[in-house]
């Protein structure tokens, strides 16, 4: 079942104040609970998103809050797998490299990137969301292009708040 992550009914600050807690639990408790669990505010976060999360965490299978610290960095761990899964199936991975404008050929069935005399079979973009607009611009609007830009211009972006503690060995 496909769900919708906007908040169209209850911040998770009004269930708070629906259920009668005080200030010190909601400053205490329920916003550090709210920024761990979505990166959001409770004026902010979905009540429903926030009560979902908390259900699958605390309440649901073993498995599903389990604490998982990595042994790589997150680079070896995602970024590069793909990469190499992508070179062993005879792609190219190129990094470090501004695409201002993809063109797509029709009559070729493919891509040109930056004006370049090269052309790809297919592609994959790895951009920053609030730039997918500006990069395909000159590519065919196709029903699952037209459908994405219109999910991306929708996001909200919020900074990712991030605490690193250090412990006495």
């Amino acid at each position: 079942k496909k769900q919708d992550y906007s908040c169209t009914h209850q911040t998770v600050h009004e269930l708070l104040l629906a259920n009668q807690q005080s200030e010190y639990l909601q400053k205490n408790l329920w916003q550090v609970l709210c920024i761990a669990a979505l990166n959001t505010p409770t004026f902010e976060a979905c009540a429903q998103v926030f009560i979902n999360v908390l259900r699958a965490s605390l309440f649901g299978k073993k498995n599903a809050s389990d604490f998982l610290i990595p042994r790589l960095n997150l680079s070896a761990l995602f970024p590069e797998q793909v990469a190499q899964y992508l070179i062993q199936h005879q792609g190219q991975v190129r990094t470090s490299n501004r695409v201002h404008k993809i063109f797509y050929n029709e009559a070729t069935q493919t891509y040109t990137i930056n004006d370049e005399i090269k052309e790809y079979q297919g592609i994959i973009i790895a951009s920053a969301p609030w730039q997918l607009a500006k990069i395909t611009q000159y590519l065919p609007l196709t029903p699952v292009l037209s459908n994405t830009l219109k999910i991306v211009d929708g996001f909200k972006y919020q900074s990712i708040i991030t605490v690193y503690l250090q412990y006495p060995a």
